[in-house]
């Protein structure tokens, strides 16, 4: 499936309402790593803060 890009304004209005944080792990694509709040690979995605609740994960190597 083709990531369609005319969603990112939709994207960034929801990130204004809601309470989320979006992890961008260096094996995304650069659609989904340019709107992520944290990045990293998974030392440092493993060793960021705590402080986030993750909802959903995917397009990565272990894709839910």
């Amino acid at each position: 499936m083709e990531f369609k890009w005319i969603i990112k304004p939709d994207i960034l209005k929801l990130k204004e309402k809601l309470p989320v944080t979006i992890v961008g792990h260096f094996y995304q694509r650069d659609e989904v790593f340019e709107l992520a709040d944290i990045t990293g690979d998974s030392l440092e995605l493993a060793e960021k803060p705590r402080m986030v609740k993750p909802l959903c994960m995917g397009g990565g190597m272990g894709q839910v």
